[in-house]
């Protein structure tokens, strides 16, 4: 899949309009601003513009509180349409706990996927590295690490309302916000966005950093 057709991504409003309702709930966008014009394209139907509503929840960024669980919900909801980069930072959420249970397993599966979908020589390495890292600490994990028998950690139940997420959220330790100000290998502090949809006026740099990558 190439850039424009990453860009080029796009499907019926109708089918994400209750999945993004839910998500962004009553959060406000001042008219004009780069988050309003990304909801917008988001909810035309634009996938790319999804994923990159997720960067901006995950970094607190253009005046919206940085808030972990919205953003993996969103890098969720674009990686069901496998954008590349949704499901690259999606293996990166379940890779370091970030708005979701750690599980190793899932973020391999999800980087191999990624893989597939970018097979791109510059990105193949990076993501070929975060399944070393990945093969690495679960040879380092205890052998009881999971007495119940499945060798495998268990997804956290998501609670129902957006506010409990919020609240879990502000007292983790290893938040989006936090992360990103002790971390150089934070999760979104370098987490991969791209440009918003030929629609749009607004310029990349008006935006989040092309190219970028989780840590």
């Amino acid at each position: 899949m190439n850039y424009e057709q990453v860009i080029a991504m796009k499907v019926d409003p109708k089918e994400i309009k209750d999945s993004l309702n839910t998500i962004i709930g009553s959060d406000s966008f001042v008219e004009g601003s780069t988050n309003y014009e990304t909801v917008e394209e988001a909810k035309a139907g634009y996938i790319n513009s999804i994923n990159n509503m997720a960067v901006i929840y995950g970094q607190g960024t253009y005046n919206i509180p940085n808030n972990p669980f919205k953003a993996f919900q969103l890098f969720e909801l674009a990686a069901k349409y496998h954008h590349p980069a949704a499901v690259f930072n999606l293996a990166g959420c379940y890779k370091s706990g970030e708005g979701i249970e750690k599980n190793l397993e899932k973020a391999k599966q999800l980087y191999q996927q990624a893989l597939d979908l970018d097979p791109r020589p510059e990105k193949k390495a990076r993501i070929e590295a975060k399944i070393t890292e990945i093969d690495k600490e679960l040879a380092e994990r205890p052998m009881n690490y999971e007495e119940a028998g499945t060798g495998q950690e268990a997804e956290a139940p998501r609670k129902q309302s957006n506010s409990s997420h919020e609240s879990a959220a502000s007292s983790t330790t290893h938040t989006f916000a936090v992360a990103a100000e002790t971390s150089k290998s934070s999760l979104l502090s370098s987490a991969e966005a791209i440009p918003f949809a030929s629609t749009h006026s607004k310029q990349p740099s008006e935006v989040v950093p092309d190219e970028q990558f989780l840590g």
